[in-house]
């Protein structure tokens, strides 16, 4: 994380049909208004498929 004392975290999951998940989480610096950081993967049941 930045700096800043304006930053936070975004997380979350989106379920689709056919056991599919997908997970992102990004680190946000509210004060310069950008992303820090981010990630996302995506699961079929426990399965990781891919990590971006």
């Amino acid at each position: 994380m930045g700096n800043s004392p304006y930053t936070g975290t975004a997380e979350g999951e989106v379920c689709f049909l056919g056991n599919i998940r997908l997970r992102m989480r990004e680190e946000l610096d509210f004060d310069a208004a950008l992303i820090t950081s981010y990630g996302y993967e995506v699961y079929r049941g426990n399965e990781k498929l891919s990590l971006i």
